[in-house]
């Protein structure tokens, strides 16, 4: 079962896997307030997302970006991600 599998793919749907979480971990705890944006005043001095100042940064250029559909985007990496993992052929 193991010895068909192929590390290249399985290394890819870990880093793809890892920035999945990274995305939806930073847009759930996203704060309108945190540095890098300007709509809330007065902004906080330091980053209140569980990621960081990269986290709030990320966060925030995706919502202003992409609005709701960043959490297709978190959704698509994650059903990319399992049928990596799963071993299922992706055609399209």
């Amino acid at each position: 079962m193991f010895a068909a599998r192929s590390r290249q793919r399985d290394l890819v749907a870990l880093a793809l896997g890892a920035l999945a979480l990274f995305l939806a971990l930073a847009l759930a705890t996203y704060d309108p307030a945190d540095p890098p944006s300007s709509v809330v005043y007065p902004v906080h001095a330091k980053a209140h997302n569980v990621c960081g100042r990269a986290g709030a940064l990320v966060a925030f250029v995706l919502l202003e970006g992409l609005g709701w559909g960043a959490w297709y985007l978190v959704a698509s990496l994650g059903a990319v991600t399992w049928l990596l993992v799963c071993g299922k052929e992706i055609n399209d």
